[in-house]
């Protein structure tokens, strides 16, 4: 008995010791005076990372605070555990079957550091956001997805976190009563949060990137343009998105007042007069995954039009973080330096669900001309105004008629890429380097992953091209999540390996590739503007890095010259 009790005894100091050991090394006290105990991680190579999941920075968006900017989440005394992720916010994960999931107390952000020996040898370290994308309708910054494992074998911290989407995050009255782009200012609270806080994790708050693709790309271009962020951020990463794409830029005028009436009317709202304090007031007692179940009942075909609910022009108030249309004003950040680009195959993550499906592709081919509109944002223009557009991409994409399959796809994708992607990214490079602005660099990816998206749209290993969303699979270990363990190739790695130095080395310096030398990233100084192409589709002509110039020209100049037909109705589109 004596000896157990013994034994017990230096077990529990031995236990006390290690929890303690291990506490005040994953231990980080806010400024507010309450603390977060994190856990340890590893990353790829086995470096050692401080993680601190689920760490809420606002008051859960629900009841009376639903359709209203965030709150700010109190000050806490004593330690709070920071070991699990919190919630992804409600939504349909359209890319795993239209599976429902999520909870509105959503309003959660990660941080990620090297170890605390790295930390106080290294001193303040440059702190990387980043704000993932999924149409503004789905996905989240947890690690499943959007984990540590690659960026943090570099001296750097990252911070990601879940923002409001779908009708939750983006429905608009077009008043006050409902302002919209409540996703946009959880962004910003995240910014703000990390402004007052990343200090505490051995960050550098005056060294701050912001980073995301396709709708976080289009979000850090609203960051770039928002007065209301200024001084949060100093350099930017906008990958496949930028303000000038249509399902980035402020829909119309009405458009959103429109949508949120149907949504009223789809759940059971008065919509009577259209008395919007009455109409809200309704919508914010509805179930928040009943609201979400709603969002297909817009689609006219497929998941199309796309982008249901997405940034807007808000009314003039104080929390208004939209206030003018982009093309209508000048570009806004122009000292902040920047690194864009696009993946080659874009449009893939349009017609490559087309493609594989033989059935879907037949149906599509027979009525292409009456689902483009809707497909490609042309559906709020009258008949004859489609129809000279239609006539134009037919002559343009379609000189050999519809006879696209998995052979030969380029025309298609060539179009969604262009529509999507490549006409807005130009205009923007357009108007920035118009104007005397900060460094700029500007890349095309084009290194195809083993693991690409288009494996999930029925693909298997059957290569099409390089998708939008494929370059993610070099900075996260999203592949260990959506393909099998293992699955990426000796040039996989070494691209990763390129692209996390790359991505750092900018947040760091503002220049990819400070110590020049023959592996240089050429600035983009002139429009038509240069590039530096990541990696090669042709493995017998493989590289990492090469300057180029000249992008699919002839494709843009067609877009540009399409944006002259009609003046401002188009212009607000495409």
């Amino acid at each position: 008995m004596f000896r157990k009790a013994i034994l017990s005894f230096f077990c529990v100091v031995l236990i006390d010791f290690a929890l303690g050991g291990t506490s005040e090394a994953l231990k980080v006290r806010l400024d507010h005076g309450g603390s977060l105990l994190g856990r340890h991680l590893e990353a790829v190579k086995g470096r050692h990372i401080r993680s601190f999941l689920g760490i809420p920075y606002a008051q859960p968006p629900i009841g009376d605070l639903r359709f209203k900017s965030p709150v700010s989440y109190p000050a806490w005394e004593g330690v709070r555990l920071a070991t699990k992720e919190g919630s992804i916010c409600p939504q349909i994960d359209h890319m795993q079957g239209g599976v429902l999931g999520g909870h509105e107390d959503c309003l959660y952000l990660n941080v990620y550091t090297p170890s605390l020996n790295v930390i106080q040898n290294a001193g303040k370290l440059p702190v990387m956001v980043y704000l993932h994308g999924g149409g503004w309708s789905m996905g989240s910054g947890n690690p499943e997805l959007y984990g540590p494992g690659y960026f943090l074998e570099k001296d750097v911290i990252l911070v990601t976190g879940n923002y409001r989407l779908g009708p939750l995050g983006f429905l608009s009255s077009e008043t006050t009563d409902c302002p919209g782009n409540f996703g946009l200012k959880d962004q910003l609270e995240i910014l703000k949060w990390v402004k007052k806080h990343i200090s505490s994790f051995g960050g550098d708050p005056d060294s701050v990137t912001i980073f995301g693709e396709s709708a976080g790309g289009g979000s850090v271009g609203h960051h770039l343009q928002s007065p209301k962020s200024r001084g949060l951020f100093h350099k930017a990463i906008q990958q496949s998105g930028t303000i000038f794409n249509p399902w980035a830029h402020p829909l119309r005028k009405g458009s959103a007042a429109q949508k949120a009436l149907k949504f009223a009317e789809l759940l059971d709202c008065d919509v009577s007069g259209e008395n919007w304090s009455r109409i809200i007031d309704c919508l914010r007692k509805a179930d928040a995954i009943e609201m979400i179940k709603k969002e297909p009942e817009f689609f006219k075909w497929g998941n199309y039009p796309c982008c249901t609910f997405q940034p807007v022009l808000e009314p003039d108030h104080d929390e208004a973080f939209v206030l003018e249309i982009p093309r209508d004003t000048r570009l806004n950040s122009l000292d902040i330096p920047v690194l864009m680009g696009l993946v080659a195959d874009e449009g893939l993550l349009l017609d490559a669900p087309l493609i594989f499906d033989p059935e879907i592709l037949s149906t599509f081919k027979g009525k292409a001309r009456e689902l483009f509109p809707l497909m490609i944002f042309l559906d709020h223009l009258n008949g004859e105004q489609q129809n000279e557009i239609l006539d134009k991409i037919e002559d343009f994409y379609f000189k050999q008629g519809h006879n696209y399959d998995k052979s030969n796809h380029r025309n298609l994708t060539d179009l969604f890429s262009d529509a999507y992607f490549t006409a807005g990214f130009d205009e923007y490079l357009e108007r920035r380097l118009s104007q005397k602005s900060a460094s700029t660099y500007v890349y095309i990816f084009d290194h195809r992953p083993a693991g690409s998206l288009t494996n999930l749209m029925g693909g298997g290993d059957e290569s099409l091209g390089v998708c939008h969303a494929d370059e993610l699979a070099m900075l996260f270990p999203i592949g260990n999540h959506l393909f099998p363990t293992g699955v990426y190739t000796e040039k996989d790695i070494i691209m990763r390996e390129a692209m996390i130095t790359l991505w750092v080395n900018f947040a760091t310096y503002g220049n990819p590739t400070p110590s020049g030398g023959a592996f240089k990233w050429e600035p983009t100084t002139k429009y038509p503007w240069n590039y530096a192409r990541l990696g090669s589709q042709d493995l017998s002509d493989w590289y990492i890095l090469r300057n180029e110039d000249n992008y699919a020209r002839e494709r843009v100049e067609f877009w540009k010259s399409l944006k002259g037909i009609f003046g401002g109705d188009l212009k607000d589109e495409l």
